[in-house]
């Protein structure tokens, strides 16, 4: 995202907190490509895709931030770390309706073969692997939007140092213990 647009970007989303939901609307066209690359790794990342389409997916998002209570977001990786969770979260819906009228027998797994610090790991049930988001999130809300921004969003340590305006070692360090942590509750499991 050029300056310009990352700019515009905050300011919209400042302006969307303060309660100005044209705002919101305006974001959207702004946001949409970011957001259906997004929506394109989670699906790439999950085994069983059920037909689920990138466009479907980031409108479902879309309906989704337009039930929220306004939000206090002041940086993009605010945003994208929300959008994030939103797909998550409508990925893991779609998964337990779609296991419950199999009766169980349609495990889905998160693939995590181009994620160096889950080497070894191929794939987590992706029921588990959003507990552990969550658990993460309560340890260190900052750890769980790193792994958010890098795993689901595909953020390099810059974007992700100057998303939650934080400095790059800030993210190294947080990225190196929330994969730590992780690891050590998925060895567990």
């Amino acid at each position: 995202m050029e300056k310009n647009q990352a700019n515009e970007l905050t300011a919209l989303l400042r302006a969307w907190g303060e309660g100005d939901v044209e705002a919101r609307d305006r974001l959207i066209p702004l946001v949409y490509d970011e957001m259906k690359r997004i929506a394109g790794a989670h699906l790439r990342r999950e085994s069983n895709q059920d037909g689920l389409q990138t466009a479907a997916l980031v409108n479902e998002v879309y309906l989704k931030l337009t039930q929220l209570p306004v939000p206090n977001l002041k940086a993009k990786g605010q945003f994208f770390g929300m959008v994030a969770r939103l797909m998550r979260q409508i990925l893991v819906d779609h998964y337990r309706t779609r296991s419950a009228e199999k009766r169980g027998n349609g495990v889905i797994f998160v693939r995590f073969d181009k994620v160096e610090a889950f080497s070894g790991y191929n794939a987590v049930d992706v029921f588990e692997f959003e507990d552990l988001l969550n658990r993460l999130g309560q340890k260190s809300p900052r750890w769980r939007n790193v792994v958010e921004l890098r795993v689901f969003c595909g953020f390099s340590t810059v974007e992700i140092a100057e998303a939650l305006e934080v400095s790059q070692r800030t993210v190294l360090r947080d990225w190196r213990d929330a994969s730590v942590w992780l690891r050590r509750e998925l060895t567990q499991s």
